[in-house]
């Protein structure tokens, strides 16, 4: 689905011969966010970890490297990981995460309303936790890049490559 991350392994080839900048390993991306070729994007919906799929896929008239723009190329990948996009719930143990012991989501969104508890954030983290707690999430599609939450174990929560809260 999109906002799923994949972690693949791949191989294209043309013609049956391998092409400069057509293999990686490890190669992490967002299904949906238009980072790769459209045809290589449908090819892996629907993909789960440990499965290998041959996938064809056109590349545009204008891609720049000359030598696959207007070809197709076949793409053996192998899914490594399927992340799935999921929102925490906001409840007690959430609460927990972020210092408030006691009075679950309610002390937790009066201590957000009240102050600037969580120091170092930017104007747009601050503004995304703000929405995220006191309005449950339901602006967070204003928000595309704070869409995944982790809280990991010392209470920390993160986006991807980012800390954004910690009590």
């Amino acid at each position: 689905a999109d906002g799923d991350r994949l972690t693949i392994d791949f191989e294209g080839k043309l013609e049956g011969e391998p092409f400069e900048g057509g293999k990686a390993e490890d190669h992490q991306f967002e299904l949906g966010a238009g980072r790769m070729l459209k045809d290589f994007e449908e090819g892996l919906r629907g993909a789960t970890a440990g499965e290998v799929r041959t996938i064809d896929v056109v590349f545009p008239e204008e891609y720049p490297a000359k030598n696959l723009a207007g070809k197709t190329a076949q793409f053996e990948v192998l899914v490594k990981q399927v992340e799935e996009t999921r929102l925490p719930e906001v409840n007690d143990d959430f609460c927990k995460a972020f210092g408030v012991e006691e009075g679950g989501v309610e002390a937790l969104r009066a201590e957000v309303r009240g102050t600037h508890a969580y120091a170092g954030l930017t104007d747009a983290d601050w503004q995304w936790a703000l929405d995220f707690v006191v309005h449950g999430g339901a602006s967070l599609n204003a928000y595309p890049e704070y869409r995944r939450v982790v809280l990991d174990a010392e209470g920390v929560a993160h986006v991807p490559d980012r800390q954004i809260a910690r009590r």
